[in-house]
């Protein structure tokens, strides 16, 4: 009986190794982000095919994000708050539904990796300090995709003497969304 089972098991992985990644990544869309992070844990190719196409499954969409930054915290200096938006079909009624996220991130790349985890093209609201000692919108611009839609944004405690390569990749930022309706800056005061 155990070795009909172990037959079986093998017929089945020789099975999966004949799809291509493509028909892995359709199968792999149809899932929920829980289930997605699953799949990681299945096998090396699945977690390498989820890996190297994060960007094109389907994501939750984030519809505002708040970002802080505390220079005096070592460990975990960026904060991000999100209202993520949930749509769920019950028997073909839409209900639709908002979660807030809150995640305290160490690192430039841990924070554009945990953005690229949900849809973040279309928001509401983005609000955004401005540090002294960190050109905030060069590292926004890797976190964001081109032609992202912000409705409104408002930049916190910006220092009157803004300028340089801050303000340089401040424009660069302001430039690759598509639509941005309202804008705010909030100027720091001594």
């Amino acid at each position: 009986m155990d070795s009909n089972s172990d037959e079986i098991c093998s017929e089945v992985q020789d099975d999966l190794s004949v799809l291509p990644d493509d028909a892995l990544l359709l199968i792999f869309w149809e899932l929920s982000l829980k289930d997605i992070l699953h799949v990681n844990f299945v096998s090396k190719r699945f977690y390498g095919v989820v890996h190297k196409n994060y960007h094109r499954l389907r994501r939750r969409e984030v519809h505002s994000i708040s970002t802080k930054y505390n220079e005096s915290c070592d460990n975990y200096p960026f904060h991000l708050e999100m209202t993520i938006r949930s749509v769920e079909d019950r028997d073909s009624h839409a209900i639709r539904h908002d979660d807030k996220k809150a995640k305290s991130i160490k690192s430039f790349d841990e924070r554009t990796g945990f953005l690229k985890m949900f849809d973040i093209r279309n928001l509401d609201n983005f609000i955004v300090p401005v540090a002294d000692n960190l050109d905030i919108f060069a590292i926004l611009n890797r976190s964001f995709q081109a032609g992202t839609k912000i409705g409104e944004m408002v930049i916190l405690e910006l220092p009157e003497n803004f300028s340089g390569g801050s303000e340089h990749s401040l424009r660069n930022f302001l430039r690759s969304r598509s639509f941005l309706s309202n804008i705010y800056v909030l100027l720091q005061q001594d």
